[in-house]
């Protein structure tokens, strides 16, 4: 794992409209990311009593940069650990690399994209993206560096390079950041699960183009399900943009 400081991790931000996401930080500098009320509550979890905007904006960073992994203050301030990354319990490993076949080639041809020019249909436009040709976005994607992804019950689903084992991305969904501050609290005895489903990988045409998603849910967590656009496994690609929707029990009742 990179140094706590230098994770790239994004958090959902409540909303389907607009940026959906933002780099997990605690910070004034960002309006409203985490919220007061959010901020808050992850003090009340995380055992911290804080009173005023000063002393709740220094222990919620102190709070943050636990759940980043830092470990200088769960000695005395927070629960002690052994390491950063929680557990992996039911959350499967999906390998993301070039493109394969997952059969879109055998579309009926009158299946056709209607703001991509006569003749295209979405059969022929899907093997232009196996072939590396047609788009930019095909062409990264067939060229893609290969990743790991997996969920683990430190609330974070993790991207790992293929090659080297290092993460190079995590995101964890709104529903799961209002309770992940209670891992850093030395009063609960209770484990609670957070990331914890099943992920499935899938192209898609979206748009006018087809793409790769990494589709999840939280499983025994807080109940979330969540679209990833992994069409791009570079920095470019996996970042705050990826997210393309969550929802939870706010949105959905059923859920």
């Amino acid at each position: 794992m990179p140094h706590w400081s230098l994770r790239r991790a994004f958090a959902g931000n409540g909303t389907n409209a607009g940026k959906t996401a933002e780099r997990l930080s605690w910070t004034q500098a960002v309006a409203n990311m985490p919220s007061q009320g959010l901020k808050d509550t992850l003090l009340k979890q995380a055992g911290v009593t804080a009173t005023t905007r000063n002393e709740k904006e220094a222990e919620g960073w102190k709070v943050v940069a636990y759940l980043l992994g830092d470990d200088n203050y769960q000695k005395g301030k927070f629960r002690g650990r052994e390491r950063g990354m929680g557990q992996i319990i039911n959350s499967n490993p999906v390998y993301i690399g070039a493109a394969t076949n997952q059969g879109y080639t055998m579309l009926p041809t009158h299946m056709t994209c209607a703001s991509c020019g006569e003749g295209k249909t979405l059969a022929t436009m899907y093997r232009d993206y196996l072939k590396n040709t047609g788009t930019a976005t095909s062409k990264v994607h067939r060229n893609r560096k290969p990743v790991v992804m997996v969920g683990s019950n430190d609330g974070f689903l993790h991207a790992f390079d293929a090659k080297s084992g290092n993460e190079v991305f995590a995101y964890t969904p709104y529903a799961v950041l209002k309770e992940m501050a209670r891992l850093s609290s030395k009063n609960v005895k209770d484990e609670r699960l957070l990331m914890d489903g099943p992920l499935v990988e899938a192209d898609a045409f979206m748009g006018d183009q087809w793409r790769n998603f990494l589709v999840g849910t939280t499983g025994a967590g807080p109940a979330a399900v969540f679209a990833l656009d992994v069409s791009d496994t570079s920095t470019n690609g996996l970042n705050e943009k990826a997210l393309k929707w969550e929802l939870d029990q706010s949105r959905d009742a059923e859920l």
